[in-house]
């Protein structure tokens, strides 16, 4: 176990450098601000999920 604790604290010690990334869009958006994007976002996975189970088998 101290192998892998080794391991988690190696990773979160390494500085990656990301560089901070500002979307202004990014700000505005917040989920599901009306009904209708709800609606049309659990329709969509509705389907994809028919669509992966007819699929199989």
């Amino acid at each position: 176990m101290d192998f892998f604790n080794k391991i988690i604290d190696d990773f979160q010690s390494v500085e990656w450098g990301f560089p901070d990334i500002n979307i202004p869009i990014f700000e505005r958006f917040h989920p599901f601000s009306n009904e209708q994007d709800f609606i049309v976002m659990v329709v969509f996975i509705i389907l994809l999920l028919l669509l992966i189970l007819s699929q199989q088998k």
